[in-house]
C-alpha cells in the first residue's frame, strides 16, 4: 500500500514538471492564451472575406454572426481600428453573393442581446469579390440600449412632460363648460373636410394649372426679366411725376363735379331738346331712301343751269301770285323745257306734282300739296290748295304756301 502511494506521488510530480516545462517553453516563445483560436468562429465551405467600416463598432465581438437579408451567412473574423474608424473583417459564404450597393448595419438581437452584423443585399448589381470593402457611406450603427435610456432620462427629467401637463390643464380649463361649442366646431370641421375631400379633383386641377403656369413663367423668365428691366425707367418717371398726376386727378375731380352740377341743372332742358329733335330725326330716317334721288336731280338742275346761263351769275326777279295760279300752265309753259332737261314730267298737276317729281313731296313732314283746276272753272280761294295730301290752310307754317312765300320774298 505504501509502495502504491509513493508511485502516485511520483507520477503527479512528473506531470507537474512536464506542465511547467511546457509553460516555460511557451513563455519563452511569447505565445499566450489570446493567440489560441476561439471555438465557433469559423465558417464551413467556400468563403470570401469582406471588410466593413463603421464610425462606431460598439462592443462587436469576434465570432458575432453576420446575416444577409435575415439569413446567417458568416461570422466576424476580426475587428481593427485605423484612424478612429473601426474595420470589421467578415467571413461570408460564397453563396451570399453580395452585390454593389449592399448596406451593413450593427444591430442587437434583443434589447439586452448580442450584437450582430445585418447586411441588406440588393437583388441586382455587380458581385462583390474577395477583400471587397463596404465604406462608411454603406454602413451604420443602430441605437443602443444606453442611447435609448439616455434619451428617456432626458425626456423625463429635463424634457417637456411638465409642459405637456400644463397644456393638458389649460385645455381642460378651456373646454370646461364649452363642450357643445367645441363639438359643433368639430362637426363643422368634419363637414369642411368632407367637402374638401369631394372636391379633391378640382383642387388637383387647380394645382395642375398652377404647375403649368409656373412652367410657362419659368420658360419665359428671360422675357419677364427684360420687361422688368425695361419698365424701370417708366416707373421712375411715374414716381417723379406723382405730384403732377395727383394735381391732374384733383382738377379732373373738380371738372367732374362741375359737369355733374351742369347736367343736373339743365336736365329738364336737355330732355325737352331731345324730345323736340326726335320727330325731326324720325322724319329724316323715314325719307332716307329719297335723299339720293333728290341730290341726283339737283345735280342735273345745276348742269342745266350752267348750259343756260352763259355767265357766272344771273339777275332774275320772280313774282309769284299764289291766288288762283295755274301751276299746270307755269310748268308746261315757262318751266317745261327745264323739266324736260331734268327728265321730269312737265304735265304733272300743279306745284305739288312738281315737288313730287323733284322727290321733295315728303320733305315737309309728309305734307304733299298739289293744285288741281277747280271743277266750276273758278280759281280756288287764296292760300288754299287741294290734292292727294288733303287741304291745308295758309296759316300752316309747314305748308307749301308758307314755304314759297318765304323763299320768294313774301309774294302774294
Amino acid at each position: 500500500m505504501r509502495t502504491m502511494t509513493m508511485r502516485t506521488t511520483t507520477a503527479r510530480a512528473a506531470l507537474v514538471g512536464v506542465l511547467a516545462l511546457g509553460v516555460g517553453a511557451t513563455s519563452a516563445c511569447g505565445t499566450t492564451m489570446r493567440d489560441l483560436p476561439i471555438p465557433g468562429t469559423g465558417v464551413s465551405g467556400d468563403t470570401i472575406e469582406v471588410k466593413a467600416q463603421f464610425d462606431e463598432a460598439l462592443n462587436l465581438a469576434i465570432g458575432a454572426p453576420v446575416k444577409v437579408n435575415g439569413v446567417d451567412m458568416g461570422k466576424v473574423k476580426d475587428v481593427t481600428v485605423d484612424d478612429f474608424i473601426a474595420e470589421a473583417t467578415l467571413t461570408l459564404k460564397s453563396d451570399a453573393e453580395l452585390h454593389e450597393g449592399a448596406h451593413a448595419r450593427l444591430r442587437y438581437t434583443t434589447p439586452l442581446g448580442e450584437l450582430f452584423v445585418d447586411v441588406t443585399n440588393p437583388a441586382t448589381g455587380n458581385l462583390l469579390g474577395d477583400n471587397a470593402t463596404l465604406e462608411l457611406k454603406d454602413t451604420e450603427t443602430a441605437p443602443t440600449v444606453e442611447d435609448a435610456l439616455a434619451q428617456a432620462s432626458l425626456l423625463i427629467n429635463g424634457g417637456g412632460l411638465e409642459q405637456l401637463q400644463t397644456v393638458t390643464e389649460e385645455l381642460n380649463t378651456a373646454l370646461n363648460g364649452n363642450e357643445g361649442d367645441y363639438r359643433t366646431l368639430l362637426d363643422r370641421a368634419s363637414v369642411f373636410l368632407t367637402q374638401a375631400n369631394s372636391t379633391s379633383q378640382s383642387i388637383d386641377a387647380v394645382l395642375t394649372s398652377l404647375n403649368s403656369l409656373s412652367k410657362t413663367l419659368n420658360s419665359r423668365k428671360d422675357t419677364i426679366n427684360r420687361a422688368v428691366r425695361e419698365i424701370a425707367p417708366a416707373a421712375k418717371v411715374l414716381r417723379e411725376k406723382t405730384p403732377q398726376f395727383t394735381e391732374l386727378l384733383a382738377e379732373v375731380e373738380k371738372f367732374t363735379g362741375a359737369a355733374n352740377e351742369t347736367v343736373t341743372a339743365t336736365r329738364s332742358q336737355l330732355l325737352t331738346l331731345l324730345k323736340e329733335i326726335e320727330p325731326v330725326l324720325a322724319e329724316f330716317a323715314k325719307n332716307n331712301g329719297t335723299f339720293d334721288t333728290s341730290l341726283q336731280r339737283i345735280i342735273k338742275a345745276s348742269s342745266a343751269a350752267d348750259n343756260i346761263i352763259a355767265t357766272d351769275y344771273l339777275n332774275i326777279k320772280l313774282e309769284l301770285h299764289l291766288d288762283g295760279i295755274d301751276a299746270g300752265g307755269l310748268v308746261q309753259g315757262t318751266l317745261g323745257g327745264i323739266l324736260k332737261l331734268l327728265g321730269l314730267d312737265p304735265n304733272a298737276a300743279g306745284i305739288g306734282g312738281l315737288l313730287d317729281n323733284l322727290g321733295l313731296g315728303n320733305l315737309l313732314g309728309g305734307r304733299t300739296t298739289t293744285t288741281k283746276p277747280a271743277t266750276s272753272g273758278k280759281p280756288k280761294p287764296s292760300g288754299t290748295s287741294s290734292g292727294s295730301g288733303g287741304s291745308h290752310t295758309g296759316s300752316d307754317p309747314l305748308g307749301l304756301n308758307a314755304l314759297l312765300s318765304g323763299l320768294l320774298g313774301g309774294g302774294r
